[in-house]
């Protein structure tokens, strides 16, 4: 008997990740990408893996993920964090805050790692092919967020500085989030997250740039080759994971993202491996998902409601609590789930979540593979 066929939309670390588990225990993954190769919207960028929302640290868990091999990947003990009145806060914990990963294509990237262990293992790539409708009994949909519930701004340049991670909770430069730079070997990236609705709707680089001007006066970094990008984040956490037994949402498409920080890199590479092992082992994706990624995502949005409570002048008050113990632990009670945090959550859901418009989805008897509109079918436009 063949192998089923088993098509991945989208090569972000999601459906990297799915492809990769396939491709593993013997499946004939087929993914698809709308750009000529994996990591493009983040090519050479510094990213964080975070290592505070769980207890298994996060080195241990891409390991298990099967990334192991040529990675970029480097552990971040301390880092430094200013508040409004750009007072230094140096934070640190019992194990590693988080990791640095290099997105892209290049060689030490985590996408790439990710494409050449899937090859390697069997997976199949066709690049440059947007899909809006497959005929395979098991579809992974990795095609980024639907909703956008926040903002980020990023510029990635070179730079002479010192390595170094600094954090910046200050209203004028983010409001309702934060700002982060991130330095590594000469090259540097800053990102600004925006979760204030008012500060999302204002003229794109406007908060980026406020970010430059602190980041060279408490730092004097100074900035080479800068170029710009941003995007949307989405934290619906919406179910259904999945539908008609068939496809399985992973990633951003999920709204699997940390409303806290706005991070979502870990929880992409578990969802697209719980996707992978729902197909190969028969088991409930969306039981899965509410084991083992939900819990902490609806406290981390819970989380980011009792945040968006606190006022601006007690910011330096906590970042000086947090300066003076152990920052690890902290971050660890803030996934715990409590009353308070339950109750937050089913308020916080209601709440708006704008969806991004889908181009393939056109109305009641559309059938793209992440319509809304009508019943989902397997249709016959695409014979792969």
């Amino acid at each position: 008997m063949p192998l089923p066929t088993v098509h991945v939309i989208g090569a972000g670390p999601a459906g990297l990740a799915a492809a990769l588990y396939l491709a593993r225990v013997g499946l004939r993954p087929v993914v698809f990408e709308q750009a000529a190769d994996v990591g493009g919207r983040f090519d050479g960028e510094l990213q964080v893996l975070e290592n505070w929302s769980s207890e298994e640290d996060a080195a241990t868990a891409l390991a298990g993920f099967g990334v192991t091999h040529d990675v970029r990947f480097e552990p971040v003990r301390e880092a430094t964090v200013y508040g409004p009145d750009r007072q230094p806060h140096t934070v640190s914990g019992s194990r590693p805050l988080a990791y640095l990963v290099e997105r892209g294509h290049r060689a030490g990237a985590l996408d790439r790692s990710l494409r050449d262990l899937a090859l390697a293992a069997g997976a199949e790539f066709r690049f440059g092919q947007r899909v809006d409708h497959s005929d395979a009994r098991h579809v992974v949909v990795a095609t980024g967020p639907r909703g956008a519930d926040a903002r980020v701004e990023r510029v990635a340049f070179e730079t002479d500085h010192p390595d170094a991670v600094v954090g910046f909770i200050d209203e004028h430069l983010a409001p309702g989030g934060y700002a982060s730079l991130l330095v590594r070997d000469g090259r540097a990236a800053l990102s600004v997250w925006l979760f204030d609705p008012a500060a999302q709707a204002c003229k794109p680089g406007t908060y980026v740039d406020r970010a430059l001007d602190a980041v060279g006066e408490v730092t004097g970094c100074d900035v080479r080759s800068p170029r710009r990008s941003g995007g949307v984040v989405s934290f619906s956490v919406a179910p259904p994971y999945s539908r008609s037994g068939r496809l399985r949402f992973v990633g951003e498409r999920a709204g699997f993202q940390d409303a806290l920080w706005g991070l979502g890199l870990r929880q992409a590479l578990l969802s697209g491996v719980l996707a992978a092992r729902a197909i190969t082992m028969g088991e409930d994706y969306d039981a899965l998902c509410r084991e083992l990624l939900v819990p902490g995502l609806e406290v981390a949005l819970a989380n980011r409601v009792l945040l968006g409570q606190l006022p601006p002048e007690r910011y330096e008050e906590v970042l000086r609590r947090a300066a003076s113990g152990n920052a690890m632990a902290a971050l660890r009670r803030l996934y715990q789930p409590t009353r308070t945090t339950a109750v937050l959550h089913e308020l916080a859901r209601f709440g708006p979540h704008p969806p991004l418009p889908e181009p393939a989805c056109h109305g009641e008897d559309c059938r793209c593979l992440w319509c809304e509109h009508g019943p989902e079918a397997v249709p016959t436009s695409l014979s792969l």
